[in-house]
């Protein structure tokens, strides 16, 4: 059941042709991890907070910086040298009151990772860090589920789905990884605000069921060229 609060915030879902209450109902039953704080994760989570995710958990242990907040919208000047994690969660707690949140402000090992992602539904990953990357591929694989996946570079970024209906691991794409020279691509800020909105709309799409979704595809864009594309993944 809705709230009265609830009902009046989501009207405009509820009105969403193949969407309406039957979908906002599953959002409001679902929960999202959401690994990193950064550029990325600042959209995911601002826009999964307001489109009323049941519970929204957040793990990074970084701290704002100055030269990040270019990026990372949801911070300012007098917030610098404190956790983004902390910040990001109360930032949400803000914007939508109906959900819950778990905050995660430190480096996730492998054993409390084991434990925590299979408490969600389904597992954002904003950071090409190479051994986060991986185990949180790893424990996706072994407890199926689906992972939601994104990058931002220059211009543009990429998003992909992996673990999802016939799609495998990230890494069975990747084997080899990501290279060493993306892991810490410069990009304009504003580009992070585009692969943060698809990537939540991707997590909406897997967690209700409705529209294509880009499982087991890359969807690469560049706003410098207008250029877009979608590619399967081999």
């Amino acid at each position: 059941m809705f709230t009265s609060d609830e009902r009046e915030r989501y009207q405009g879902h509820f009105n969403v042709s193949d969407f309406g209450e039957e979908g906002q109902m599953k959002l409001k039953q679902s929960k999202v991890l959401i690994i990193g704080a950064g550029s990325l994760g600042n959209s995911v989570l601002q826009y999964l907070a307001a489109a009323g995710i049941g519970m929204v958990g957040i793990a990074d242990q970084e701290l704002i910086s100055l030269s990040e907040l270019y990026g990372e919208i949801l911070f300012s000047e007098d917030e610098i040298g404190k956790s983004k994690a902390e910040l990001a969660i109360s930032r949400a707690r803000k914007l939508n009151k109906n959900c819950l949140y778990n905050c995660y402000p430190f480096e996730l090992q492998e054993r409390m990772a084991s434990e925590m992602l299979p408490l969600y539904d389904a597992i954002v990953v904003t950071t090409k860090n190479s051994p986060m990357l991986k185990l949180v591929d790893s424990i996706s694989d072994r407890k199926q589920l689906p992972l939601i996946f994104g990058s931002v570079s220059g211009f543009g970024g990429e998003v992909s789905v992996f673990n999802f209906k016939d799609s495998q691991a990230l890494h069975h794409y990747y084997p080899e990884g990501f290279a060493s020279d993306s892991l810490k691509s410069s990009y304009m800020g504003f580009a992070a605000g585009v692969v943060g909105s698809l990537m939540a709309g991707e997590v909406v799409k897997v967690l209700t069921g409705k529209g294509l979704t880009l499982e087991g595809k890359r969807l690469v864009f560049n706003m410098y060229d207008l250029s877009m594309t979608i590619d399967k993944l081999e």
